[in-house]
């Protein structure tokens, strides 16, 4: 069993991720719209910030040479539904949920993972105009 699911943990990860999700929400640590975003990442973090449930927190394109990836708090794992039924019809492209350490305190954290290059760049402008279209639905 994942050390994130023993039943001894406290607070459960919904719990702590609904906590993280709203503290970022409410006091993100770069004030507005980041300036230093990758220009190939943009359009994706633009588009995962207008979901409801969804804010970003980091992310890199992997400038050829990494995966790209885009982490992000969500206010409960329902609220992450919309992102992965786009996500999930894009090979190469997946959402996955880890633990890391933030300030000293554990918390619980999605990670949008794509391709690598030019590939990526290109599939994460169409997935950003995918999460857009469906949030006008």
């Amino acid at each position: 069993m994942e050390r994130w699911a023993r039943e001894e943990d406290s607070p459960p990860p919904s719990e702590q991720m609904a906590a993280s999700y709203q503290k970022m929400r409410a006091n993100p640590p770069w004030g507005a719209a980041p300036v230093w975003l990758d220009k190939e990442v943009a359009p994706l973090v633009d588009a995962m910030n207008a979901m409801k449930g969804i804010v970003t927190v980091e992310s890199c394109c992997g400038h050829g040479e990494d995966p790209f990836r885009v982490w992000f708090y969500a206010e409960s794992v329902n609220t992450v539904r919309p992102l992965f039924e786009v996500v999930s019809t894009r090979r190469g492209w997946r959402i996955t949920f880890e633990e890391h350490n933030s300030d000293g305190d554990r918390d619980y954290i999605f990670c949008l993972k794509g391709p690598k290059g030019v590939r990526a760049y290109s599939q994460a402008v169409e997935l950003a105009a995918a999460i857009a279209h469906r949030e006008e639905s």
